[in-house]
């Protein structure tokens, strides 16, 4: 392949729209096409690069190696050709193209949260911006925007990367639940030993720290994203955390109790995250405009000086690592 026409974008698009869907029958409501259609779009890509892409067929759905370099590099190839899209914008003076936005999952729930009136305000202006509002686990949202396939990623992760702008937002409070349906429910007091006795469930990408907080060595159930963990937790087989946000109105109806608020309950600090390194096109920068002019303002100290935003404090007390 010389050059890359039109006609090469598409059948590269729906090439990755078939990965993104984990196979050919998955992707055909997305792209309104046959199963028969799609495998002769990716046969014609494949006989336009030159290299086998997949393996489609009774067995399942399977990248080969050199398909799976072609889905990287064409994920750059189409942030490169959005990025194009907007600077030309740019010159006509309106905002337009597409704006690809991460979040973790079970925020809206947070009157601390941003998001949903930074997106009231950006849709206040005049544009023609279509936004991409993708939810997955932060490792996912990190590798996304190291990427190009997201602009940018709000949530609470797990270490600053040196190739990552990382803009502290706000707290979440999170705190350790049990469910009316399990016998700790009932108890008092309870210890921290009856935990140690109880099935546990962590997030996956935050097992480490879940553990270490528990004094736990090994989890009975893994999970990616928060809403699985409430079905564990409610289940009364399983003990975990959840935003307390998230958890309210279960604690309202009696259907879940916080566990050891002042020995495990902690504060998870969210943060927004960019690529280092060049500019932003102009609808990357008014949307972080309008999330930074949405944050609660610092308030004044005593003494006429700012308050600094506190730095992963948890609820009741200090813990020397570990966020949502």
């Amino acid at each position: 392949m010389k050059r890359v026409s039109d006609a090469d974008l598409r059948l590269l698009r729906i090439f990755a729209d078939v990965v993104r869907c984990k196979g050919l029958s998955a992707a055909q409501v997305e792209l309104n096409l046959s199963v028969s259609s799609i495998s002769c779009y990716i046969a014609a890509l494949e006989q336009r690069l030159g290299v086998r892409l997949c393996n489609r067929g009774r067995s399942g759905f399977a990248l080969t190696e050199k398909g799976e370099i072609i889905h990287r590099e064409a994920q750059r190839l189409f942030a490169v050709v959005d990025e194009f899209a907007m600077k030309a914008s740019e010159v006509r003076g309106r905002l337009s193209g597409t704006l690809r936005i991460g979040h973790v999952d079970c925020t809206v729930s947070d009157g601390n949260a941003p998001m949903t009136q930074a997106l009231r305000r950006f849709n206040g202006r005049e544009h023609d911006v279509r936004v991409e509002l993708s939810i997955a686990p932060p490792a996912d949202l990190q590798r996304r925007v190291l990427d190009g396939q997201l602009h940018l990623a709000i949530a609470c992760f797990p270490a600053d990367m040196s190739s990552l702008e990382t803009v502290p937002l706000y707290d979440e409070a999170n705190c350790f639940y049990c469910s009316r349906r399990h016998p700790l429910f009932e108890k008092d007091p309870v210890s921290l030993d009856d935990i140690h006795d109880a099935r546990v469930v962590a997030r996956s990408y935050w097992r480490g720290a879940d553990l270490l907080r528990l004094g736990v060595h090994c989890e009975a159930a893994s999970v990616d994203i928060m809403e699985a963990q409430a079905m564990l937790i409610l289940s009364g087989a399983y003990l975990g955390y959840l935003p307390e946000h998230y958890a309210a109105h279960w604690v309202a109806e009696g259907r879940l109790k916080c566990l050891l608020p002042g020995e495990l309950s902690y504060v998870a600090a969210f943060s927004m995250i960019s690529r280092r390194g060049a500019a932003p096109p102009a609808i990357v920068r008014q949307f972080i405009d309008d999330l930074q002019a949405v944050l609660p303002k610092p308030r004044a100290a005593a003494d006429g000086g700012q308050r600094q935003r506190p730095a992963l404090q948890p609820v009741c007390q200090t813990l020397a690592s570990g966020e949502r």
